[in-house]
């Protein structure tokens, strides 16, 4: 799912908000909804399906990939990191990835989406350390392009992009309390080194 612009609150209208969720496999009924009638779509559930589609995609609306088990499988794996029924990173012995981590990049793209425009400080900031290529490349025009790029160059930009995190009342926690080496999700990073060595991105 994708939603794209909107009012995050008391901001007015952005158009720069991108927000997705990754449904995952199509139930045995074909029907999501009495599987999961109520779904968040959010800065969490977008970090996670930008992630999981990585290897796979060029930005928020073009995926472009094989037919292959790990192509199809990298869509589904959005749900070892967060929860599209409650809207925050999967947490408990059973989580693959530290929920601080995934809060931490959730509260940089808020940085954006709680704001006013693609003009303010917020968009601007994620937008120029968010590129294609992470230090260059194509500037993305929604946060969650900005998602998938930073899942793409998870080396580039850790303290330009960390400093968008609020320092006080972030809005998701557990968050990261210092700058973190590098902004890899470690079963997804994995998996997207895979599709990616199989999969041709045409930028």
């Amino acid at each position: 799912m994708y939603a794209r612009g909107g009012n995050s609150g008391d901001d007015g209208p952005n158009s720069a908000i991108g927000l997705m969720a990754s449904l995952g496999a199509c139930p045995d009924t074909g029907r999501f909804d009495a599987a999961a009638p109520f779904i968040f779509v959010n800065e969490v559930t977008t970090v996670a399906a930008a992630y999981a589609m990585a290897g796979m995609a060029r930005d928020a609306t073009h995926v472009v990939g094989s037919a292959s088990p790990t192509a199809s499988n990298s869509l589904v794996s959005a749900a070892d990191f967060a929860s599209i029924a409650t809207g925050f990173a999967n947490s408990g012995p059973d989580s693959k990835v530290p929920p601080a981590k995934i809060h931490t990049l959730a509260n940089i793209l808020a940085a954006c989406i709680n704001s006013d425009s693609p003009t303010s400080a917020g968009c601007m900031t994620l937008f120029a350390n968010a590129r294609s290529h992470g230090s260059s490349g194509i500037v993305p025009e929604d946060t969650a392009t900005a998602a998938i790029n930073i899942a793409q160059n998870t080396h580039a930009n850790i303290a330009a992009l960390y400093a968008l995190q609020p320092k006080l009342s972030a809005p998701f926690q557990p968050a990261l309390e210092s700058a973190p080496s590098d902004f890899e999700l470690s079963a997804a990073s994995e998996q997207a080194k895979t599709s990616i060595a199989s999969t041709s991105l045409h930028r």
